[in-house]
This record gives C-alpha cells, structure tokens and sequence, in this order.
C-alpha cells in the first residue's frame, strides 16, 4: 500500500531563481525571520550528495536541456518585441520536480516538452549529480540553486514524491495556509525568493496568482556572480552609438579591451566567448552580421554549436554594452501549451497522482523573471520560474579583430565543463 503524508506540499507551483551576482545586498532578507513564519515538515530521507552518474547520462541530459533551452527561445521571440533574458536551467529543475508527480498522458507531453528521455530513476539521480557540479562559491564565483516546496498545510502528498524531491533536489517543505491566508502565504515565497536571489527578483508572485485553491508551489531559486577572467579598463568605458533593430540609435556605454579570447567568425556572424575566473563559466556572445539577424536566430542551435566546437583563440578589439536589467514577469503558461504540454493545465486531463494518489491537482500558472547586470568587473544575473498548480477545480600576438557589439546581440551564460546553458537571451536595446 502507498504511504500518504499529510500537510507537506501546496499545489504546483515551481519557481526557479538566477541571481545577478553582488558581493552583497542592499537589504537581505533576514532568513531567520522567514523560518520563523513557517511551519517545516518534509521526508525523514537526506539528500544524495554522492550520485553514481555515468559520464553518458550527464551529457545526454545536458543536450536534451539545452534543446529545451531553444525551444523555449524560440516560444519567448514570438511574444518579446525588447530583450529577453531568462534561465531555462531553472526552468527544466523547477518543471522536474513538477514532472516527478505527473503520470499517464500529462507525464508523457511533460517529457516531449522538457525533452526527458531517460527513466525516472536515471533522470532525477543525474540531474541530481549535475547540480551538485553546478554549485560552487568563493570570492571571484558564486553558482547557487536552491529549491523549495511550499504545500498547502493540510493536504496529503505520496511520501515517495516527498522523499523524491528531498533526495534528489534537496527542496525543503514549508507548510502554508493558502486557504485563510492567501496574501501572507504569497509574501513569504516571495521573501523566499529575494533572499536566495539576493535581493535581485522582487515579487515574482504578483497579486492574485495565487488563490484559496493553490496547494502546491515549488520554488527553483538560481544565483549567479563571476569575475570576468579579464576585466575591462573603467577609464577606456565611453558612450557610443548602438543601432537598434529599427535603424534608429542610441548612445550607451560601451566597455573596451584588447586581448586573446577564443573567437569565430563567418559571413553570418562574429562570437567571443569570455570567460570568468576560475574557467568555470563564460558569457558567449554572438554578434549577427549586418542584415543577418533573423537568419542566424532562426538557426541559433546549429551556431550555438558551431561556437562551442570550433572557437580559437585570436586577439580581439572588443567593444561591448555596460548594461543592467530586470525582465518582465514572463507567464510560460502558454509557452508550454505551444510545445504540446497540454494536459498538465486541463483540470479534466491533468494528472499529478504520483504526488498525491489522485487527480486533485492541475497546473494554473508557470512564472519566471529575470535579471542580469554586466559591468567592467564582473556579470552578476538572476531569474525565477513558478508553476502554480491549483486544486481540480594560447595566442600569438597579431592584429586584432575588432568586435564591435554596437548592434542587437545573442548571449548565453554557460557551464564551460560540460557546456550546460545557464542563461540566455537577447539584447536589442542595453539601455532598458
């Protein structure tokens, strides 16, 4: 016989974080007080810090991610005029743990989606080990995820879900009354969220996304600050022109050296990979040619691909955009539909009884927001992701190249052991 347990998990909603990364906050959130407000109840069970992963199942799960990543890029550019900037990283965490509950048909469109083709077992011990290689921080480079289960007090979740999640994710249980007290359960989530993001993503729960039905919100929180491995002279930083899609200009600042760094270029496209201290991540930039914009986008796995296999080191005049933003709040509801995850938000099809033992339980709302800050020093950059789920009702010296990124531009912050994209987005105008 299944075990139940009782009041441990609010109904689906995931959130996921990445955090622009500063040294320090101008107001963190004290975690102590947020503890304090909340009732903690979760699997008797620790996380697995030792996974037994084969090197196969890491680099299968890696591309299956990042072809979920283009996916979802491609879904965002049908809706986003300005800049987009997101984390499909979290995203694909926060939708696994959503994904560990889910059976029959729901459970099938969420693995076509996501792109997840091993088992369950293989699937959650692997991205599991990943995680955990992802996590590292010191003072040049800080990778943090962090994930969270907010239940609604007194409903009942299958204890092998709970022990799932707690395994393999790490997430912790924290027991909210959505039923009596719908705007105070919001706020501490978001408190949450500020906190593990450092203050970066604010409200990402807005006012009325979350009801008296919720029961389940799970929470992906990701944080990310690196030191450029070659930081940019402050003194050679100077407003210059920036041509936006439309032809029409701008003036913004743009940052300045010259130096080795692995480059490519062809008829379509020019991009720089810039590495952070500690060779553990880089920002991969891709500069369209003039007029060539929406080809290189309509094909950016096959560049993307190019640029990860074929970059050489070359000395480089590079101009590039100081730049600080905060996406809006992207709802992926309808993004997801696109990509066949139907079912998931049909309260007449959804089934998630592998978290509760029946079909109680539908997909209302998938949430993410974003930020990233790229200065002379350093990139600091944060998003987050919610699914709300509701109740059924080496060079040699030479010429350099230059590279002036005045233009509308592709970036990605990437993994540099195992080529896992973090972060990506476009930037059309850097002073928004």
């Amino acid at each position: 016989m299944k075990k139940l347990i009782s009041a441990i998990l609010p109904i689906g909603l995931s959130i996921f974080l990445v955090a622009g990364c500063s040294s320090s906050s101008s107001s963190e959130v004290d975690p102590v007080s947020i503890e304090s407000k909340i009732e903690m109840k979760e699997s008797s069970l620790e996380r697995n810090f030792n996974p037994v992963v084969d090197t196969n199942q890491t680099k299968a799960l890696i591309k299956n991610n990042n072809d979920f990543a283009f996916d979802m890029f491609r879904e965002l550019q049908k809706d986003q005029n300005e800049n987009i900037f997101f984390s499909p990283y979290s995203i694909s965490q926060a939708l696994v743990m959503t994904y560990a509950g889910a059976k029959e048909s729901t459970k099938t469109q969420m693995a076509s989606a996501l792109h997840f083709d091993a088992n369950d077992s293989i699937l959650h011990n692997t991205f599991n080990s990943l995680d955990l290689q992802l996590n590292h921080s010191d003072e040049n480079y800080t990778l943090s995820v962090a994930n969270a289960i907010w239940p609604q007090k007194d409903f009942t979740f299958l204890e092998s879900y709970l022990d799932n999640i707690k395994v393999n994710y790490g997430a912790k249980v924290r027991l909210m009354d959505y039923v009596n007290d719908t705007e105070g359960s919001r706020k501490i989530i978001n408190d949450w969220v500020e906190e593990k993001t450092h203050d970066r993503i604010k409200d990402l729960i807005p006012e009325g996304s979350i009801s008296a039905n919720t029961r389940l919100v799970l929470t992906n929180a990701i944080y990310f600050k690196g030191k450029w491995q070659k930081t940019f002279d402050k003194e050679l930083t100077k407003d210059e022109t920036f041509t936006l899609e439309d032809n029409s200009t701008i003036q913004t600042p743009l940052m300045n050296q010259i130096d080795n760094f692995p480059y490519i270029e062809n008829e379509n496209f020019q991009a720089i990979e810039l590495p952070y201290k500690q060779n553990r991540s880089s920002m991969l930039i891709i500069l369209p040619t003039k007029g060539k914009f929406q080809e290189v986008l309509a094909d950016i796995n096959t560049t993307f691909d190019i640029t990860s296999t074929n970059l050489e080191y070359k000395r480089v005049n590079l101009k590039m955009p100081k730049f600080e933003f905060t996406t809006g709040l992207y709802n992926l509801s309808r993004a997801f539909m696109q990509l066949g995850m139907s079912d998931a938000f049909d309260p007449n099809l959804a089934d998630f009884s592998n978290m509760t033992g029946d079909k109680s339980l539908v997909i209302s709302k998938i949430l993410h927001k974003a930020f990233i800050k790229v200065d002379e020093k350093e990139t600091q950059a944060a998003a987050a992701t919610g699914v709300i789920a509701e109740i059924t009702s080496a060079p040699i010296i030479e010429e350099p190249v230059d590279m002036f990124v005045n233009r509308p531009f592709i970036l990605f912050i990437k993994d540099q052991t195992n080529n896992q994209i973090l972060f990506m987005g476009i930037i059309k105008n850097p002073k928004i």
